[in-house]
């Protein structure tokens, strides 16, 4: 009998391959989609909260993984030390008896049937230290399999933990790049886009923690604009590493050039040297390869073709 509807696997794998071919083949599904989000994602408070809220459920996590851990090493170490202190008692007991043979051995020769009844005392003693000793030999095993089984257990929830992490970055940054488009639709998000800019920036670049800031420079000299115009770039992110950050909703070459003389103006305005970066979810490939010609970190999500080719 046919299956008429896909398991939850299913529909994870089906909507991982075919979503994203879906959103770039067919751009009215594309449009739809977009819009949705834009209803459904959280206010700029509400995203803090939640990322709050998920860095503390993976503190939270890693506490109670490194006490499970604290406790599985002491029961390990409680084994071992069981193990150990029954192989000094037989150890001594061996002892006990090799100085008592020694003894006989030294008797005269009228105690051999004294001596010789001792050996047979001591052969049956040791058969019965030999069936003890397997015993504690099954037990050994025992506590190695359950010492395997905690080994394992712990790789279990370590490979959980790390793919957990991995899954809430990527999460944290898919969010931010959304952020940032519908940020760029309306305009700009406000003091909200620069708290934005910083977590995209310490995601990527592994830097942080940032301080972030909308630059505002004046172009007193006439060297960009008209004398005195107002030169506005989106973000200043520093504190150890600095990167002057500009955001587009959709960059094309033109607004590449446009953010690498800005960038220049306030590095001589400054007098200091900074990374670039633009960040745009959607890129033309020319602006793209025009960046990385310059020197400027692109971070997008979407390569596309110009306004006119993908029209």
């Amino acid at each position: 009998m046919p299956r008429n509807m896909l398991t939850r696997d299913e529909l994870i794998q089906w909507m991982r391959t075919e979503l994203p071919r879906l959103l770039q083949e067919d751009p009215a599904f594309r449009a739809q989609v977009i819009g949705i989000l834009s209803e459904a994602l959280v206010s700029k408070g509400e995203l803090t909260r939640l990322l709050d809220e998920l860095r503390a459920m993976r503190e939270e996590a890693q506490r109670r993984f490194e006490a499970a851990d604290r406790r599985f090493e002491a029961i390990v170490e409680e084994l071992r030390a069981m193990r150990e202190d029954f192989e000094r008692r037989f150890e001594e007991m061996d002892r006990r008896f090799e100085a008592v043979d020694r003894r006989f051995e030294a008797a005269d020769r009228r105690f051999e049937a004294i001596v010789e009844e001792l050996r047979a005392m001591r052969e049956d003693f040791e058969r019965r230290f030999e069936e003890v000793d397997r015993r504690f030999e099954a037990a050994d095993r025992r506590f190695e399999a359950i010492v395997e089984e905690l080994r394992t257990l712990r790789s279990d929830f370590e490979q959980w933990v790390r793919f957990s992490q991995q899954e809430f970055a990527a999460l944290r940054v898919r969010v931010a790049e959304m952020s940032i488009g519908l940020g760029s639709l309306g305009g700009r998000m406000g003091q909200g886009l620069e708290e934005v800019i910083r977590q995209v920036i310490e995601s990527f670049s592994g830097a942080g923690p940032l301080k972030a800031a909308r630059l505002v420079l004046i172009d007193e000299a006439g060297e960009l604009y008209q004398p005195g115009a107002r030169v506005e770039i989106d973000a200043l992110v520093t504190d150890g590493r600095k990167f002057l950050v500009e955001v587009k909703n959709y960059a094309e070459a033109d607004e590449v050039w446009a953010f690498y003389r800005k960038a220049r103006f306030a590095e001589a305005k400054l007098g200091e040297t900074f990374e670039k970066v633009l960040i745009a979810p959607a890129a033309t490939a020319s602006a793209v390869a025009l960046a990385k010609q310059l020197g400027i970190i692109c971070h997008t999500f979407r390569v596309m073709e110009s306004r006119e080719t993908s029209g």
